[in-house]
Order: structure tokens, then C-alpha cells, then sequence
């Protein structure tokens, strides 16, 4: 028998806080979410609304601890080869789930396949569970996960406590069930366990760059639940954008157009009634001042 060369790790949290992980070999394919109602029966699962992990072709799941009844049922599909890892937004009948899918907080279109990367997060729904993707190799003896340094990054609890212990964060916030926002420390090295962390520096340039496409991103994930009315989620949404890393970015743009949307959101969002429409608006300017930065930095304007 040939072992293979790599394996997979799958890390998440149970809704108590405590982490799990599984070992998978490629070639695999599996699914994260609720069970379908054939899963019920096949498999002998007594709690529709448990997270799951399924093997295809296989009548038995292995549970997570997690209930949470916004994950659809076979919400992602994840299929481990050889050469890659592809991740496809699935639901129970492969027409994409009801809340969507999450990557390292970028939202996939529904149905999209993406091909993922080790330490990927994979998040399902806005505020949904996140599992961690981690791949080893056979001559490694703990994974090395590289991250970039001084970029806003949602984890679990554990995840983040550790990078915290370790020194390797410059700058955290609380969320909503059980997640952190971290900033890296550049060049801090951690060990988290599953894996080894490794903070890449970036330049100014590259990290103007993706604070602002990632603010735009958090900022249009606040309209998306504004529209459906979930206040409360638009405002967890929001205080993402308080973090050290986001202010230095708006200072450092020079904008006095940028610099005030800005500081009208985030009074806002601290009201106990944020004025809806109004905060509504303020982030739709935010997000047309920031496409024309956008625009003028790539020559467009």
C-alpha cells in the first residue's frame, strides 16, 4: 500500500468552544452542512439542524457539535485531489445554499467552484461557523500556515487566543459567535497547534491595496444585510472597519470626502437606533469614494 504524500486537516469549533479536527486523504470528496433528508435515514441522524461532515458514498456523517439552522443542508462541497482542492457553494440539491458561502470573508456566488489554498476559511452563511483548511505534508512535521501581516483576518475563538498568547497579533475585536477579528503583527511567528503561523510583510502599496478592496467587501456585506433588515448583523458587519488597520488606511488616503462617510458610519453604528437610511447612504458613498481611489490608482481616471 502507497501512502499518499499529503493529507488534509479540517479544524473548527463546536458551539461550546471546543476545537475539533479531522485527518482526510485525496483523493475525497465530501460535504460540510445539515443532512438531507436521505442522509437522515441512511446515515441514522437523529438531529436535522447539526452541522455535519459527509463522505461521498458513504452512509454514515460525523458530527460537529455545531446547531445552527442557517447552514444549509450540504451547504459546500469540497473535492481533495492530488493537485488541488476545489470548494463549490452547494446546498441540498447542488443549486447553491440559502445564506451563501464564505472564503477568508469573501463571499463566492451561489453554485461558484473556487479552488482553495492551505489555511483557507471557509465560513457558511454571514455569521456561521467557520472551518479551517490546513494541507500536510508527509515529510512535515507541523504545517506551516503563512498569513499577511497587517490585514484584519476573522477567526475562531481558539485560533485567535493563541495567535493573542503568542504575540502575533497587534490588534483584536470581539464579534458574534465565538469569532475574532485579528491584525497580524508583521514578521511574528506562532504556533497554534494544528499549525505554524508565519506573518508575511507586504509593502505599503500592497497593503493599501487590500485594506481597501477588503473595507469595500465588508462595507457591501452591510448593505446586503441592511436590505433584508438585519440590523443587527449589518452593525457587527460594520464594527469590523473600527480596527486600527482600516483608520490608519482612511488617515492615510488623504480624502476629506473619505475621511468624513467614514467617521458618520462608525457613529452610527454606536448608536443604540442606528438611523438606517442614513447609514444606508453613508456606505454607499464610501463605496463610490472608494472606487474612484481605485480607479486612479490603476489609471483609469
Amino acid at each position: 500500500m502507497v501512502l499518499p504524500n499529503k493529507e488534509y486537516i479540517i479544524h473548527w469549533e463546536d458551539d461550546s468552544g471546543k476545537e475539533h479536527t479531522i485527518k482526510v486523504y485525496p483523493p475525497i470528496t465530501l460535504y460540510i452542512g445539515r443532512p438531507t433528508r436521505d442522509l437522515l435515514i441512511k446515515a441514522n441522524i437523529d438531529d436535522p439542524y447539526q452541522v455535519y461532515i459527509f463522505y461521498e458514498g458513504k452512509d454514515y456523517a460525523i458530527p460537529t457539535g455545531i446547531r445552527d439552522c442557517t447552514v444549509s443542508r450540504k451547504h459546500v462541497k469540497i473535492v481533495i485531489s492530488d493537485s488541488k482542492i476545489e470548494l463549490m457553494d452547494h446546498g441540498p440539491l447542488g443549486t447553491g445554499s440559502k445564506n451563501g458561502t464564505y472564503v477568508n470573508e469573501l463571499k463566492i456566488a451561489k453554485r461558484a467552484i473556487v479552488t482553495l489554498k492551505s489555511g483557507d476559511r471557509i465560513k457558511l452563511g454571514p455569521r456561521g461557523p467557520i472551518f479551517t483548511l490546513i494541507e500536510k505534508r508527509k515529510e512535515e512535521r507541523t504545517p506551516t500556515l503563512e498569513v499577511v501581516g497587517g490585514i484584519p483576518q476573522e477567526v475562531p475563538r481558539s485560533i485567535a487566543s493563541k495567535l493573542i498568547r503568542e504575540g502575533a497579533v497587534e490588534e483584536s475585536i470581539e464579534l458574534d459567535k465565538g469569532k475574532i477579528l485579528v491584525v497580524p503583527r508583521e514578521g511574528a511567528k506562532a504556533d497554534i497547534g494544528i499549525a505554524k503561523v508565519q506573518v508575511r510583510r507586504v509593502t505599503e502599496k500592497e497593503r493599501e491595496e487590500i485594506l481597501i478592496h477588503n473595507l469595500q467587501k465588508v462595507l457591501y456585506e452591510a448593505t446586503l444585510h441592511l436590505k433584508e433588515n438585519r440590523v443587527k448583523e449589518a452593525v457587527i458587519e460594520l464594527s469590523k472597519i473600527q480596527v486600527k488597520a482600516y483608520k490608519r488606511l482612511i488617515e492615510n488616503l488623504g480624502d476629506e470626502k473619505v475621511r468624513q462617510a467614514y467617521e458618520e458610519i462608525t457613529y452610527y453604528i454606536k448608536q443604540e437606533s442606528p438611523p438606517i437610511d442614513m447609514l444606508e447612504d453613508k456606505i454607499k458613498l464610501l463605496i463610490r469614494l472608494l472606487d474612484v481611489i481605485i480607479k486612479v490608482g490603476e489609471g483609469y481616471v
